[in-house]
């Protein structure tokens, strides 16, 4: 029977736990970055979210103010039948758009001649920086005219 050298024992079970802690600190720093990913993923996801978010209020409030207008005026002001693009505005008074929206206003007096009413439809349009597609806010609203 051969008796084993206990130092040689303990010397290979040294290297052995070495060498799984080496593993085991590898796949710590895996999961590590693994989480570390999915952080980031989420906080660039939840950053488009929020452009968007961003736009789709400027529109809504865009197209509220520009329907807001035509109540100022109290039915003083004539929109028959008309359609009505940003460019072709000429009211200094008038909400102004940013650059990268877009407003077009539909004015379709009521089918009933003795109805005063006119439907504004008012769309406003962009395109959204995250996915390239162009949105848009629709807003509606009857306005009388005298």
């Amino acid at each position: 029977m051969k008796i084993k050298d206990s130092s040689k024992l303990n010397l290979n079970s040294k290297k052995n736990r070495q060498g799984f802690m080496l593993v085991d600190g590898l796949i710590a720093v895996l999961i590590v970055a693994i989480g570390l990913v999915a952080v980031s993923l989420t906080f660039t996801k939840a950053t488009g979210v929020s452009i968007m978010s961003s736009d789709k209020t400027k529109a809504t409030y865009l197209a509220k103010e520009s329907l807001e207008y035509f109540k100022k005026y109290d039915g003083s002001l004539t929109l028959v039948n008309q359609t009505v693009v940003d460019q072709a505005i000429t009211k200094s008074d008038f909400p102004t758009v940013p650059s990268s929206f877009s407003r077009t206003i539909l004015a379709t007096p009521s089918i009933d001649s003795n109805a005063k009413l006119t439907k504004l439809n008012v769309v406003v349009t962009w395109t959204d920086s995250n996915s390239g597609k162009e949105d848009n806010v629709t807003l509606n609203s009857y306005y009388y005219t005298k």
